[in-house]
């Protein structure tokens, strides 16, 4: 079948840092990789732009490097410029009114938020389970008014209180999924990175560049889409927008959003087993999406890192879910690469129920949004001219749909670690090999680009011990074969020697049969 089609030993799917980093590890064991990649660029989800003079880097997708401390993320090793760590202290939060809240209410919402966040995490491990909306609404300690100003029969509805509510809001932001979904273990994992944040300063695009540069077997295939992976073979063939591709070994690197997709997601043949359909279905897909502002001159305090305010949904378009407002935090990129030389760009994050909701507006309603909020947090007779404006729509992107994982209240940790088991395939002693890698697939890093750097390199591995695997179990055939051959000419099986003959004799009569008949 396909015999013009040559067969790769692994075809990566996917060219994110997922894909690029597994590509990495086969190609320095001489293994001859093909990656394949839908879109017309690498990166995936990796989005690196640079506006203006092109000396600042601007990430639409992955941004950021988290997790600093003793220097254990292996993406420090990889990428050596990077910015000043993240301050969030350095935060000015803005009331709907455009008032600024004050530093010491500020601080204890703060403080109320990480307690919630661990008092979830120890109720996880001690066995319960549910939503962190359905956690909040029962937690005593989180509905108990810690300003003391909540009249006794309605809690959590002083003016300070509002804006512990609206604190509680930036857990959708920073993981990506709504309240009511996310689970309350989704920072029960172990073995994180801890610290501070930090972002690439000549951007994520550059490392991918830098270690593509140093691959010598790997081929790449751009504006290729994959239809079908079929997996009934002694090898894996797939079915793309170029042609039918052939190897013994595939790692998919396909987005947690692109696998729950029923309409952008390849056919497997045969179906995936049903441990990984259940943990598809089960895991979160969020979205965060962002908008790139650059003005022709700074107008807002340049040493801060970011300022929070709310979207007031109903003013806008009349959004109509539960949730009637959402935290928009614009951070000041001029500060964070301060060292990379002046910026006047203010990146503003949105997330969940409400980054869905207004990616049905064309990009110049969500700049009238943005605008008309940054004129009430610092008057609109001081907002500079907008020089550019960039807004992203990753759930709309069919190679992405969403932005990254999260674990919901369906899910478990045992989701994740269903992806790093490989489906064997192939009559000949599983000859062939389908595994996954991203950011989806590892425990204790999911939602991040190290976690998919360290899920592309354990992919690689596996495809790697396969391979030799494979290559051992061929030599010992080829010995056998060898050591058969001598024992026959050595006269040490003479049993099977005489049969030998005795085969050999009979065809060759047959053979005269044949050509006495014939002729």
């Amino acid at each position: 079948m396909y015999p013009d089609s040559p067969v790769f030993d692994c075809i990566v799917i996917g060219a994110g840092m997922a894909g690029i980093a597994a590509a990495q590890v086969l190609d320095k064991k001489g293994i001859q990789v093909l990656v394949v990649e839908a879109r017309e660029r690498i990166g995936g989800r990796i989005k690196t732009t640079y506006p203006g003079d092109g000396r600042v880097a601007v990430e639409l997708g992955c941004q950021w490097i988290h997790g600093i401390d003793g220097n254990k993320n292996p993406l420090l090793h990889l990428i050596p410029e990077i910015s000043q760590p993240t301050d969030h202290s350095k935060t000015i939060v803005y009331d709907s009114d455009g008032s600024v809240v004050p530093q010491e209410v500020v601080a204890k919402c703060s403080d109320a938020v990480s307690e919630l966040t661990a008092r979830m995490t120890e109720s996880y491990r001690h066995g319960k389970r549910g939503s962190m909306a359905h956690f909040m609404h029962h937690d005593k300690e989180w509905n108990r008014c810690i300003f003391g100003t909540c009249p006794p029969c309605k809690p959590l509805s002083c003016p300070s209180c509002k804006i512990k509510l609206f604190f509680a809001k930036n857990l959708e932001n920073v993981e990506a999924g709504p309240l009511e979904d996310l689970s309350i273990g989704e920072y029960a994992g172990e073995g994180g990175f801890h610290g501070d944040n930090v972002i690439p300063l000549r951007g994520y695009r550059h490392l991918l560049e830098t270690i593509i540069e140093g691959l010598d077997r790997t081929e790449f295939k751009l504006g290729c889409e994959v239809h079908v992976i079929d997996y009934t073979q002694e090898y894996a063939i797939l079915h793309t927008s170029q042609g039918i591709l052939k190897a013994h070994t595939v790692i998919s690197t396909l987005p947690l959003g692109v696998l729950k997709s029923k309409k952008y997601c390849p056919e497997f043949r045969p179906s995936l087993p049903h441990r990984l359909q259940s943990a598809i279905r089960d895991l979160g897909f969020g979205i965060l999406n962002k908008a790139v502002l650059t003005f022709d001159k700074g107008f807002w305090p340049p040493d801060m890192t970011g300022f929070s305010a709310r979207l007031n949904g109903p003013k806008h378009h009349g959004y109509d879910g539960e949730d009637k407002e959402s935290m928009l935090w614009f951070f000041n990129l001029k500060q964070a690469v301060q060292a990379n030389g002046d910026c006047n760009i203010l990146v503003c994050y949105y997330a969940a129920n409400v980054a869905d909701w207004m990616e049905q507006f064309a990009s110049e309603k969500v700049q009238e949004m943005l605008l008309d909020e940054l004129g009430v947090m610092f008057g609109t007779e001081n907002v500079t001219r907008l020089v550019s404006f960039v807004v992203t729509k990753w759930r709309e992107e069919k190679y992405a749909c969403g932005s990254y994982s999260y674990l919901s209240k369906a899910s478990d940790f045992k989701d994740q670690a269903e992806f790093t088991k490989p489906i064997m395939f192939g009559k000949r002693k599983n000859s062939g090999m389908l595994v996954f890698a991203g950011e989806h697939t590892i425990q204790t890093h999911f939602a991040t680009v190290h976690g998919a750097l360290l899920s592309g390199q354990r992919a690689g591995r596996q495809v790697i011990q396969h391979v030799l695997s494979l290559k051992a179990d061929s030599g010992k055939r080829k010995e056998y074969c060898i050591s058969a051959g001598a024992a026959f000419l050595s006269g040490r099986n003479v049993l099977q020697a005489r049969k030998c003959w005795v085969t050999a004799t009979f065809i060759l009569l047959l053979l005269l049969a044949v050509l006495r008949w014939i002729l």
